[in-house]
């Protein structure tokens, strides 16, 4: 069963308690891990990091995909995923209540800096 985008947006309004969401960019990486941090650039705790198959069209998530890999960022916002395959399309978005679903398309790049990952404060 196919469910419209219109729909999929709005689920994933719901599951990650925001008011937007908000697709980057291409982000590039040499390995995954890095920081979360809110508007002011403080460290935000908690926040669930999923790396999971990208999906077609302007929007590349998948909510209930089978094949995530998930974890959380510490007191400092640090994060990191250890079984990041950088062959094909991978997709990573973070999330917690409070603050807006965001995701983005990630590819390796021996030479990327560590991510920094700014959240924008739900509405």
């Amino acid at each position: 069963m196919r469910v419209p985008l219109i729909a999929t947006l709005l689920l994933a309004v719901t599951a990650a308690r925001a008011t937007e969401i908000v697709v980057e960019p291409v982000q590039y990486a040499s390995q995954l891990s890095g920081k979360v941090v809110d508007p002011t650039g403080a460290p935000i705790s908690d926040v669930s990091v999923e790396l999971v198959p990208c999906g077609s069209g302007e929007f590349k998530g998948h909510f209930l995909a089978k094949e995530s890999v998930l974890a959380h960022t510490d007191k400092n916002g640090q994060f990191v995923i250890h079984s990041w395959h950088h062959e094909g399309r991978t997709c990573v978005s973070f999330s917690r209540e409070g603050f807006n679903y965001q995701q983005f398309e990630l590819k390796y790049k021996p030479t990327a800096s560590p991510l920094v990952v700014k959240l924008t404060i739900a509405a």
